[in-house]
Parts: structure tokens; sequence; C-alpha cells
């Protein structure tokens, strides 16, 4: 009879008093060594721990009985070993390679794939530079995936006029950009433009307008910006904020601009109609001011600048000129088409618009960006549905400029007032 069937016959109380007793035994033997395991957390040679037993009793059956508990327990061990080791292999794996991507999918990932040469990053840059930087867009980020929401990323520089590249590099990590030079991809001042904070009708030129009103453009008095422009050095190359003197609808403004041509041109489109804010006069009487608060928004009037993104384009028409062209096409010819159509202000409607609606929906991207702005995501939605509603009214351009340019500009009679800054 095995040691199982004994025990079988011992649940069941049909064993004689001697076989009980001898069970019984057995029992209080295994609840020693088990007890002893426990606290000691290492197996010891049973043989040991029954030699006194062994001597007392001889019985060949208790020699079984101890070898057989002995490979039971280093089975048990073995076990709890490999079940450890296979547990802690898998935590290994899991942090090295899925937690790092699940960490990440929480958060605006720069990295994922546009296209075939392209990334997320470089198409929402594209299109948050042309919308808020005049004469600085940039469309090419080269991003380095360090894991768990963080990114390494250097935004290029394409093209340069002045033979200088100003490449700006940082790190996004878990939603949160910081640019190790944040000089260099700033939206321009909010008083860039004279029009900034107009009182009044619109309709009037800014040479009356500016009568009676103080100038809150940065450039200061038109006596005092001219005198400015004077001393700008003869070598440098120039962004300049040019403030017309009467707002122009779009087909007006290409025309103007074919007799004034700039580098890279940028147009600031009216997106808002001027509001009336109540203010105290000084015998204590309400006054109520109608006052016109540029957002700068607007988008560059110039098809040379290749984008080869891929998007919604139902969505988004028009979001990027040159999306529908192939290899084959002739890069002329593409040209001289977009050119014909930049200058139809239903096509720029559409461009602009969705320009400003993805932004708006590219939430992650426009807060991290956007972080110090005063426009927020619901004042591009309403700009793109004044743009569809109201057409473009362009109150001011942005271009690159010499010292020459800017000079003869400033004296053209549709121009109001220049403001200047260096090309980075």
């Amino acid at each position: 009879m095995n040691y199982h069937e004994l025990l079988k016959k011992y649940k069941e109380g049909v064993l004689d008093s001697e076989e009980k007793a001898q069970v019984e035994r057995d029992i209080e033997k295994h609840e020693a060594i088990s007890d002893y395991l426990y606290e000691n957390g290492e197996i010891p040679e049973l043989q040991e721990v029954f030699n006194g037993t062994k001597e007392e009793q001889g019985d060949k059956e208790e020699d079984d009985f101890v070898t057989l508990i002995n490979q039971h327990i280093r089975k048990a061990f073995t076990r709890l070993g490999l079940a450890v080791l296979a547990v802690s292999l898998a935590m290994v794996l899991f942090i090295q390679f899925c937690l790092p991507g699940i960490v990440s999918a929480f958060f605006y990932n720069p990295a994922r794939k546009n296209a075939e040469y392209d990334n997320q990053m470089s198409m929402d840059m594209a299109v948050y530079t042309e919308l808020f930087i005049p004469c600085m867009r940039r469309y090419t980020v080269n991003v380095d995936e360090k894991g768990y929401g963080k990114y390494d990323f250097t935004v290029r520089q394409n093209e340069s006029l002045n033979g200088r590249f100003t490449s700006v590099s940082g790190e996004i990590t878990r939603g949160k950009l910081k640019y190790y030079n944040d000089d260099l991809l700033k939206p321009p001042t909010s008083n860039c433009f004279v029009w900034t904070q107009v009182i009044g009708d619109l309709s009037r030129p800014l040479t009356e307008v500016m009568e009676d009103q103080y100038n809150m453009c940065v450039a200061g008095y038109r006596d005092d910006s001219l005198e400015l422009l004077q001393n700008l050095d003869d070598k440098e190359f120039y962004i300049g904020y040019v403030s017309l003197n009467c707002m122009m609808d779009y087909e007006t403004f290409m025309e103007y601009l074919d007799n004034n041509p700039v580098n890279e041109p940028w147009c600031a489109v009216k997106t808002r109609d001027a509001e009336g804010e109540g203010v105290l006069d000084e015998s204590g009487e309400d006054i109520k001011y109608v006052t016109f608060r540029a957002d700068n928004l607007g988008f560059c009037c110039d098809v040379t600048t290749h984008s080869s993104f891929e998007w919604d384009r139902e969505k988004y028409p028009e979001l990027f000129w040159w999306g529908e062209s192939t290899e084959e096409d002739d890069d002329m010819a593409i040209i001289d088409q977009l050119e014909g159509k930049m200058r139809s202000e239903a096509y720029m409607q559409k461009h602009f618009s969705s320009l400003l609606n993805y932004m708006a929906d590219q939430k992650q991207f426009f807060k991290m960006m956007n972080s110090n702005q005063p426009v927020d995501e619901l004042s591009l939605r309403n700009a793109a549905e004044y743009v569809k509603e109201n057409g473009i009214t362009v109150y001011g351009f942005a271009g690159i400029m010499t010292k020459d340019t800017i000079l003869e500009l400033s004296k053209d009679e549709e121009v109001y007032e220049i403001y200047t800054v260096v090309l980075q």
C-alpha cells in the first residue's frame, strides 16, 4: 500500500491504532518541516532533521517518506523560481518596449509619420508659422524619439536670403515644449501694425484716423518711424511690417504687390469687425468707442515654397498648394497655375480658412505652441467663419526687404508706416 492510499484510509478512519499513530507522527513532522522552511527560507537536508527519529524507529518507509517530501519541496521551489523569473522578464520587456509607447500615446507625438519623408510636427509647424510668423515659414522638423512622451527636435530653415540659417532646436516632454533658443520662432509683437487698436470707422484711411488717436504701433509716430528707417543698415535684410493706409480687398492688394514686389510676401487679414466698448469722459458721461483689435493672422502670398504633406483634402481644401502635383509634373507649369489661383480671392478664402480650422483642430500642438499668445482655438474658428462670410480684407503685409526697398515703400501713398526687425 503506497502512502497516498494510507492517507486516504486515515481520512476515512479505517486504519488500526498503530497505523493511525504512524500517520499522525508523519503529519507532525511535515508541519515542523514547513514551519522551519518558512522561518529560515532554506531547504535543509531532511535526513538531518529526521536523523534522531530514524535511529529511534529504523523504519524504511519513513526514509521513503522523507525522500518524497524533499523531492516535492525542491520541485515546488524550482517552479516558484521559474515563475518569478518569467514574471520578472515579462516586466522588464514590458517596461522597455511597451510602457514608453503607452505613455507617449497620451501626449503629442511629433514623430508620427506623414507621407514618405515628413512627420506630424513638420506639417503642424508649416501651418502654424504661415498663420502666425510672417516670413519665417518652417516646414521641416527632424524628430528624435526618446520614449515616455519625450522627443528632441530641430526645426530647420530650408532657404535663406542673407546666407544665415537659423535652425531651432528644443525638446518636447509630455506635451510641454522647450526651445533652446526661444527668440527665433516667436510671432511678431502684437502691435507691429498701426491697425492694431484703431478707434472709429475702419473705412477711413489711417492718415485721418490717427489725427485724433494715440499711435499704438511699436514703430511709434509716423515721423519717428521714418527717421528710424533712414538709419537702417544698407547691407542687412529686414522683415518689414507695412501698415496700409487704407484696408484693401484681396485682389486689389495683389495688384498692389505687382507694382511693389517684396520677397516672401505675407498679408495680414481682417478676421473680425470693430467692437464697441464704453468708457467715461472727463464729465463722467459714458462714451462708446468702436475699436478694431487685429489678430495678426495671415498667409503667404508666395507659391514657391514646396510642401509635400498628406492631409484630409475634403476637410481642409487647399491647405497646401503643392499637394496635388506629381513627379511627372513640370514645376514651372505648376507655379504658373498656382499663381493664377493665388490671385483669386475665392481660392485663397479656402486656403486661409483651412489653415485656421486645421490649427484649431490640432489641440495638443496649438496649446503647446500658443501658451503665451492671446489667440485661442475659438478665435481661430471664428476667424475662419468671418473670412468665409466676408471675404479677405488686408490691413497690412510683411516681406523680406532691403533698406532701399523699405525706403521706396515708405514713399508710397498707400503705405502709412513701416516697422522693421532684422532678419535672423
